[in-house]
């Protein structure tokens, strides 16, 4: 039995590992703010607060451990045990993140101590995860969420006004695209992953990875092109996420009407999730920032955590297209070929 859907989920575990190591011990204390400014009215001092985008470093991090999560489930075969060992690792290293964010480690070799601390719990989950039971709905919920959280990266961006022109802030903007870049590619693989052993029918076998590369080849061109993108970023989000929707929905068979009703259904939903993403993702980003003892955000601008608010929101997605799909009430096919030879 080909194993790359294996492959690929702990590959993306180890790569959110390394991005994760990167965004805390090399960029976090870089962008906190510190400091203080005199106000001209009274004389007074007051320390310097964040603004948007300042703690871009948190949303890497948390996109990187989510990205992890998704690679074990994958790795899992996308049964109830490998869900259980991937959440169970993704909460304490969220747990974990904030607490070393609140030390404020800092530095390259604080760096290669983490990166090597990710890389080994990945690899020890991916090995306790085992062989258990496959489950389609969990394949479907996950790959789906997956494809709505490869969309963040695109408004992962600098907290700094264009055109750049301190050398400094320039290499930390071309990191940043770097590593939006990667996010996404690897969100969108590990979707492809998780749904790799449904793919039975023939479109889905080319219509799903084509879908994949294709999303990825636009949110790369957008992550380039960074905030001068303007209407072009809302129209692909509102585009390529319906279409991802529809071909992970291929991977069964499932029929055009379906199909179209998922489309239309991800299309409607996604405005309305602005909604959440603005007040649930405010308030938590508040809460993530005072718990690491980080420089509050200035009141004119937002604090917003945007990986784990898109997570529940795009699992909110997933579930109402696992609904319109009607493959839930399926009965699950035998998955491996030599029990099927015997149950024959």
């Amino acid at each position: 039995m080909r194993a790359w859907d294996k492959i690929v989920g702990w590959t993306v575990g180890v790569v959110g590992s390394l991005l994760w190591a990167v965004s805390l011990a090399i960029y976090q204390r870089r962008m906190e703010p510190s400091g203080f400014w005199r106000d001209p009215a009274d004389g007074g001092l007051h320390p310097n607060l964040g603004s948007n985008n300042t703690y871009w470093p948190r949303d890497v991090r948390e996109l990187a451990i989510l990205l992890a999560v998704a690679g074990l489930i994958a790795v899992g075969r996308s049964s109830v045990r490998a869900v259980i060992v991937a959440a169970t690792l993704g909460v304490a290293w969220f747990g974990a993140d904030i607490w070393l964010d609140r030390i404020d480690i800092d530095g390259s070799s604080a760096m290669v101590l983490l990166a090597g601390a990710g890389c080994a719990a990945v690899t020890v989950a991916a090995v306790a995860v085992g062989r258990g039971s496959p489950s389609e709905r969990i394949s479907y919920l996950a790959a789906s969420t997956a494809v709505v959280l490869a969309s963040v990266p695109l408004s992962i961006t600098n907290p700094w006004n264009e055109p750049l022109t301190e050398p400094d802030e320039i290499r930390i903007n071309h990191a940043i695209k770097i590593m939006d870049a990667v996010l996404s590619v690897a969100l969108l693989a590990v979707a492809v992953a998780l749904v790799a052993r449904m793919m039975r029918t023939a479109r889905s076998r080319w219509l799903v990875p084509a879908g994949a590369l294709v999303a990825a080849m636009g949110f790369v061109l957008l992550i380039v092109l960074g905030p001068g993108a303007g209407a072009g970023w809302v129209l692909l989000v509102l585009v390529a996420i319906p279409v991802a929707l529809v071909g992970i929905a291929t991977a069964w068979d499932v029929s055009d009407a379906r199909l179209a009703r998922i489309g239309g259904s991800a299309l409607l939903l996604l405005p309305c999730s602005i909604f959440v993403l603005f007040s649930l993702g405010t308030w938590l980003g508040g809460q993530l920032t005072a718990l690491a003892a980080n420089p509050p955000i200035n009141s004119a601008d937002e604090d917003i955590a945007q990986p784990p608010t898109m997570a529940l929101i795009g699992l909110g997605i997933a579930a109402v297209s696992l609904w319109l799909s009607g493959i839930a009430g399926r009965p699950q096919p035998v998955e491996d070929e030599a029990v099927a030879g015997l149950a024959s």
